[in-house]
């Protein structure tokens, strides 16, 4: 409870950002992202220092390389849990990620990807304006049961998906903090000082509160 030092390990971190419970199996998902990965424990820590038992995003807990493969990360940033299905926000790469499965081994590749047009690609809003389908620097993830939102930071918006998705480049349905899915201005003028109802800038988390 004393020590601060980050490190590279299965019972180190560097700078953790997102955090996950998954309920139905009891495991716990940490998106760390400065080592570029996402640790699991397949249980709950009950003895501090305690190591994780997968890493997703390295092929291993000794490395933390930057890739926009199938099974790489740069700099993740939150984690999710739907449906049995993990879902990775890869601020670096500017996409999220897709396991339709939770894996139980390092390294495994991701099957799926929102953001861009494959699983090799990492261009911010895929090279060119924003569109439904891009994204840049996205950080947090939420799933009501029936959407998924995607906090947009880059872009100063937040994507919200109807329906779940089930190939590659999958399009959102509603923006938020933005008139249209071209637009990407902070407070929808680039000023830092002029917010509005309708606007957002560098926006982060996401809740819903019922």
């Amino acid at each position: 409870m004393t020590t601060s030092s980050s490190g590279l390990s299965a019972t180190k971190m560097n700078a953790p950002w997102g955090l996950f419970y998954d309920q139905p199996t009891g495991k716990l998902f940490v998106a760390e992202f400065s080592n570029r990965r996402v640790l699991i424990y397949n249980g709950i820590p009950t003895t501090n220092g305690a190591a994780a038992d997968v890493v997703v995003g390295q092929s291993n807990f000794t490395t933390n390389t930057t890739t926009f493969g199938a099974s790489g990360l740069s700099s993740s940033t939150d984690v999710a849990v739907i449906n049995g299905k993990l879902y990775v926000s890869d601020w670096g790469g500017r996409r999220v990620l897709i396991w339709n499965s939770v894996p139980t081994t390092n390294g495994a590749t991701a099957d799926l990807v929102i953001g861009q047009q494959d699983l090799t690609s990492g261009f911010a809003d895929q090279g060119g304006i924003p569109t439904s389908r891009t994204l840049d620097r996205p950080h947090a993830l939420l799933y009501d049961g029936q959407r998924l939102f995607i906090s947009d930071r880059g872009n100063s918006r937040i994507l919200i998906y109807n329906s779940l998705p089930t190939a590659n480049n999958h399009s959102a349905d509603i923006v938020i903090g933005q008139a249209n899915f071209s637009s990407q201005n902070g407070n929808q003028t680039g000023s830092t000082t002029v917010p509005g109802a309708n606007t957002l800038y560098f926006n982060h988390n996401l809740a819903i509160v019922k």
